[in-house]
């Protein structure tokens, strides 16, 4: 294809508009992923961990009780950090491999899919995998503009400390002049 012509297969496409949002990626991956684990981890601590720690004490984890406390609160607190972007590589790595445990201990069993009948009982692990999927975009690519880490210089720009005016790349927020 020709310059132009793929100029204008991404301009019908709106390819160019969107690569402008770009930088609400982390953003969009942290506040959808941080609420789904405050909501897990709040029912949690709501109900009791009794229950839960019955199930996890029937799969052969140790201290049950205590783990139960454990994963409760880091799925709250752990959501509440990326909600606010705060820690976020280091609690998106601690709730992926809680998300690994997860899938080992209780998702492994029922196989990729839930199950819509049978007795296969749970859930399989297409959830926690896009869940993992959503917790890499932080790892990797950082917290966004938008977060405590960026504003408390936890964690800079792509390309050092020059800000997006700085390198001539405009606002994804604002259209270029």
């Amino acid at each position: 294809m020709t310059p132009s012509r793929t100029a204008k297969v991404r301009d019908v496409l709106a390819i160019t508009r969107l690569r402008r949002l770009e930088p609400v990626a982390p953003l969009a991956a942290r506040v959808t992923t941080g609420i789904v684990f405050i909501a897990h981890g709040v029912e949690k601590l709501m109900d009791g961990t009794a229950g839960f720690s019955g199930w996890i004490a029937s799969r052969g984890v140790p201290a049950p009780q205590l783990t139960g406390w454990l994963v409760a609160l880091l799925e709250t607190f752990g959501g509440l950090f990326l909600v606010l972007g705060l820690l976020s590589r280091l609690t998106s790595t601690a709730l992926t491999v809680l998300l690994s445990f997860a899938i080992a201990l209780g998702n492994s069993h029922i196989g990729f899919l839930t199950p819509l009948s049978g007795e296969a009982r749970g859930a399989g692990i297409e959830f926690p995998l896009v869940m993992i999927g959503a917790l890499h975009v932080v790892m990797f690519a950082g917290p966004g503009a938008l977060s405590l880490d960026r504003l408390l210089g936890l964690e800079v720009c792509a390309e050092g400390s020059r800000s997006r005016r700085a390198r001539g790349v405009s606002s994804p927020m604002r259209p270029s002049a």
